[in-house]
């Protein structure tokens, strides 16, 4: 099906070792083990920082980034011609058909980042756009020269990845006869702008890459320094950017909450719900205030919340610990799987237990003292059986672990417990070898480094009381327990089914198919035809791409929520007793917070657009996701005659869908 030139766990006899040593996945998935070989040869008794340490300084702490690593790393190898180029689009890819991992930013112009490929029809290769194979044997050697850099600097280096990583430099450097202006300084920001500036020109002069600093009092500051402002280096105005300790609450406070670390996509649309945009949204908040508790219930607990915004002030409370020998080690393949007989499936199992516990041996002979199993079926297999695509597409995903009576890292040993675990999975679910997707097995190791398995939560001290008075029991937070809103008023019963009623209307919606359009999800292209009221046939029309799909629903869970509120605000306002009189003020109010309702949901839908044209998408699929919105209000329509604060709501709303595409 996928043809002899194709390599696939069913065609490639030597797939799981050309998986780690030539993707990009294998490189990323073996770096942590590469790091710490390479920190246990240059720094092998790493110590924890100590407070005493700090103490008379300003505390500075570095964050440095090697802008575009991959594609510098290729650049050097194979074009060191176009070292210095920063006006041609170039981007890292296997082919002008493969998926592109990393994008310069003349490409990202050009609307090309990294997850896209191209092919032969709506997504062609631009042809100004050079595109450069990966070299992983390179790669390797630059990210090692990278940390060699870095350790020369301090002893104090926590590495994110292959191209990034943490110091802290409070104390100086290791170096003798540094000289850079400013670097013995007393004041502790030109002492940290001259570190900082010193730090990017050593990793560039010994590494041979282009590389952005960032520093701060700590390691969030110090990251979203870079992030923000110092990135990317030749093409900013300042390659090393550094906040003081003073700054770093109105440095954060101009941020938008989505740069805090561990704000995604979920907590964005919560917090955009509590009309929350920026860090000085977050800052304005205190701890135990009733906004603070109606934050609680958005975010999911009050250490959470917390936490959240302390990180908007800039602060980060973590200790510097250096980096513990990691406790677990895997394998996971997603891509390229696909198998047709059962053969090839252990034959692959076998070759993954082999390459995990090789994997034990290099981090100092560990030994597992469990194992887990995990594995991904397909929801659609004539979704992923479309011509050139070998991704795992929409899956089911199952884990099973077991534990070892006795420790071990013998990869025979693994792969009869791997073939074990997969044998009982396949008597509660019925595996079919045609659905396989993606395989994972992974060794947890035993505790011999004296290092705790777990961190234990900290508990926030100081949240004894909030506006309902003096919290009972133990001092701190409590587990909250949600508490039925009695004092809430009753709203419109009919005002409330549109969740109900449009959930409905999607689901009929999202079963039709249109014979001239893609189908991004199931890849059926046969026109089906069904008969109408009068006896003729019509078409069905083809399911929408699956990505358009994923934001409608989040726009409509929006609308669902804003709905609501308008509802409970629109019925306070009848309510009133100082507008029983003044109709036209009534009348003036209700206009206003129906419009005010409309046009920020809209602000949502406009966004979601933009996320949409980051795909390969038609216009068409453009106005038919603007027409699905508009419907959205076909439930209040109904009601218009009944209800002023509907109507204006209604209208708006359409006028504001019109406006956004």
């Amino acid at each position: 099906m996928y043809g002899n030139n194709v390599r696939t766990t069913e065609t490639d006899t030597n797939f799981v070792a050309n998986y780690t040593e030539k993707t990009r996945l294998g490189f990323i998935g073996t770096w942590k083990h590469r790091y710490y070989a390479i920190k246990q040869r240059l720094l092998p008794n790493a110590s924890k920082l100590q407070p005493s340490e700090l103490e008379n300084h300003s505390r500075i702490v570095v964050h440095i980034d090697i802008d575009c690593f991959f594609l510098q790393g290729s650049v050097r190898t194979l074009r060191p011609d176009l070292i210095e180029d920063t006006e041609t689009p170039m981007v890292v890819s296997w082919g002008e058909t493969g998926e592109i991992s990393c994008a310069n930013y003349a490409a990202r112009a050009l609307g090309l980042h990294a997850g896209m490929r191209f092919n032969e029809s709506d997504r062609k290769k631009p042809e100004n756009v050079l595109v450069l194979s990966y070299c992983f044997d390179a790669y390797v050697e630059f990210a090692t020269s990278f940390y060699e850099a870095l350790f020369e600097l301090t002893d104090h280096v926590i590495g994110s990845s292959c191209d990034e990583a943490y110091l802290d430099v409070t104390n100086g450097l290791k170096l003798d006869g540094v000289k850079e202006v400013g670097i013995e300084s007393e004041n502790a920001s030109i002492r940290g702008k001259a570190m900082a500036k010193f730090i990017q020109k050593h990793v560039t002069e010994k590494c041979k890459l282009k590389c952005s600093v960032g520093s701060g009092p700590n390691k969030l500051v110090a990251k979203c320094a870079t992030s923000k402002y110092a990135k990317p280096n030749g093409m900013s105005d300042n390659p090393f950017y550094y906040v003081s300790e003073e700054n770093a609450r109105d440095f954060m406070a101009k941020l938008p909450v989505q740069d805090l670390p561990g704000v995604g996509h979920v907590l964005f649309r919560k917090l955009s719900e509590e009309k929350i945009r920026t860090c000085a949204d977050l800052q304005a908040i205190e701890v135990g205030s009733q906004r603070f508790m109606q934050l609680v219930d958005a975010v999911g607990g009050d250490v959470a919340t917390y936490n959240l915004i302390q990180k908007a002030k800039g602060i980060d409370e973590t200790e510097w610990m250096p980096d513990p020998p990691p406790q677990t080690t895997s394998m996971k393949i997603s891509w390229g799987v696909r198998f047709e007989t059962k053969e090839r499936v252990l034959a692959v199992l076998k070759d993954m237990s082999k390459v995990v516990c090789d994997r034990a041996k290099m981090l100092g002979d560990r030994r597992a003292k469990s194992i887990t199993f995990e594995i991904m079926l397909s929801k659609d297999v004539k979704s992923t059986k479309k011509k050139g695509f070998l991704g795992h597409g929409p899956c089911h995903e199952y884990s099973r672990s077991q534990n070892l009576t006795n420790a071990t890292n013998d990869s025979k040993v693994i792969n009869e417990k791997v073939r074990a675990i997969l044998n009982k999975l396949n008597e509660e679910i019925h595996l079919g070898i045609e659905t396989i997707r993606g395989l994972c097995v992974r060794l947890h190791f035993e505790n011999t480094t004296g290092s705790p398995e777990k961190n234990p939560k900290k508990r926030v001290v100081g949240l004894r009381t909030d506006y309902r008075g003096p919290a009972q029991g133990l001092i701190g937070p409590q587990s909250k327990v949600h508490v039925p809103d009695k004092t809430q008023p009753r709203v419109n019963s009919m005002f409330m089914q549109v969740q109900k009623k449009q959930k409905v209307a999607n689901e009929t919606y999202s079963n039709k198919v249109e014979p001239d359009r893609l189908d991004h999800r199931n890849n059926n292209n046969d026109i089906n035809k069904i008969k109408d009221d009068n006896g003729g046939e019509k078409v069905k029309k083809t399911a929408v791409p699956f990505f358009i799909e994923k934001e409608f629903k989040s726009i409509e869970q929006l609308f669902a929520s804003y709905s609501r509120r308008l509802a409970i605000e629109l019925h306070r306002v009848r309510q009133n007793d100082e507008f029983e009189e003044i109709t036209r003020g009534q009348e003036q109010i209700v206009a206003g917070l129906a419009t005010a309702c409309a046009y920020s949901l809209a602000d949502h839908v406009r966004s979601a657009v933009g996320t949409i044209q980051k795909h390969y998408v038609y216009k068409e699929d453009i106005e038919a996701f603007i027409e699905r919105v508009k419907n959205l209000t076909k439930w209040h329509e109904r009601m218009i005659s009944r209800d002023d604060g509907v109507h204006c709501f209604v209208s708006a709303w359409k006028t504001a869908c019109d406006e956004v595409y």
